[in-house]
């Protein structure tokens, strides 16, 4: 999205379709910043994985996966409604609740606040991704380089104890 490739401005009524011009423009900006849209999406999906590393919680895993949703795909419209799952971390993190409550009636203000479809759900595509990333902070531990190098380094098993995987034994 940017100002000058807006809907608004790219509109041409004398084609059979009139926003041909705005979709290719989307299409090669795409296309542009793809080593962009790739690392954001590694880097979220990393900081997921730190978040989640040491809980035994499936369903938290699932509801810190929804900010990824927006970043990989154009959500437009009803989509949006895929941050209802995102509700059930209120178990867990209380606090996200007022911020639950404001992302939800911002996104309201900002439907009614832009006629052109572009504008609409490139704000809301914002306010999305920025709830996600304080999903992800209210449920983070700081982060530790240490303990980081340390989780990936193979564990060292006790003497006598049987080898992971084997009926039986807890895995580490």
């Amino acid at each position: 999205h940017t100002w000058d490739g807006r809907m608004v401005f790219m509109r041409d009524d004398r084609l059979d379709d009139p926003f041909e011009a705005w979709k290719a423009g989307r299409s090669e900006r795409k296309r542009a910043l793809r080593p962009v849209f790739i690392a954001i999406n590694l880097a979220l999906l990393g900081w997921a994985a730190w978040a989640l590393h040491r809980t035994r919680l499936l369903w938290v895993g699932m509801a810190l996966m929804v900010p990824l949703i927006p970043c990989l795909t154009n959500l437009t419209c009803y989509y949006y409604s895929i941050f209802l799952g995102v509700a059930v971390l209120y178990k867990v993190r209380p606090e996200l609740g007022p911020a639950y409550v404001a992302v939800a009636g911002a996104s309201q203000v900002l439907l009614n606040r832009f006629y052109w479809i572009d504008d609409k759900y490139t704000a809301e595509s914002y306010l999305f991704f920025a709830f996600g990333i304080c999903v992800l902070y209210a449920y983070s531990r700081r982060f530790s380089l240490a303990q980081l190098l340390g989780y990936l380094q193979p564990r060292r098993r006790r003497a006598g104890s049987p080898e992971p995987g084997i009926v039986g034994h807890p895995i580490q």
